[in-house]
């Protein structure tokens, strides 16, 4: 190609044969990125499926089942494949979680932290500190969080700043609730999230 004085010269370059390389990584990406979408929708779906099937097992073994065997003043039944269905007391309660609290969002994140220190501390006053585990960097056992309080004051005093979690293992409550339930004593059931119920299990 001449101008003027001035030769220029250029490499021989496939446009269609690039432009047809493009359009085929495209077309994959597009394909890849469709496949996305579908799985997501597709796991969306299924969690949601398994969350409402989680729903109706509960329902049926908490509600429905107990409702009927108790219509007919029976807390068990024997069934044609020689197993048993059997309905059974249950306590559940729980402290809100320091994962829970951080995810909560505004004013509930203040509440449900005001909740587990409102429990933690019923839980003290009722001499059952020794439900209560401890962290400060190492792992603290149950029965210890009298020694933690003083550790953490100590650490304080000295200009540090320790970084304290404290929790109940929801099984290690429930046993202590069922167990005071079972006695007659007090429990504060909205502030340790109790609930009583029956529960169907095949034998």
């Amino acid at each position: 190609m001449h101008f003027g004085d001035a030769v220029m010269s250029t490499n021989s370059i496939d446009y269609v044969g690039d432009a047809n390389a493009d359009v085929t990584d495209l077309n994959e990406i597009n394909e890849m990125a469709s496949r996305l979408q579908d799985l997501e929708a597709a796991v969306d779906q299924i969690e949601k499926n398994l969350k409402n099937k989680k729903a109706e097992l509960r329902n049926l073994s908490e509600l429905d089942l107990p409702e009927a065997l108790a219509s007919i003043g029976q807390s068990s039944w024997d069934l044609s494949d020689g197993k048993q269905l059997v309905v059974k007391d249950f306590v559940r309660a729980s402290i809100p979680a320091d994962g829970t609290i951080e995810r909560a969002k505004g004013d509930r994140q203040g509440m449900l932290r005001q909740q587990k220190d409102d429990a933690l501390n019923w839980l003290r006053e009722a001499n059952a500190d020794s439900l209560i585990k401890n962290a400060v960097e190492i792992q603290f056992g149950k029965g210890q969080d009298s020694v933690v309080n003083e550790l953490f004051k100590e650490l304080e005093v000295s200009g540090l700043s320790p970084k304290r979690t404290v929790n109940v293992h929801p099984k290690t409550l429930e046993a202590f609730v069922k167990e005071r339930l079972a006695d007659g004593k007090f429990v504060p059931i909205d502030l340790l999230n109790v609930h009583e119920g029956k529960k169907t299990i095949i034998k």
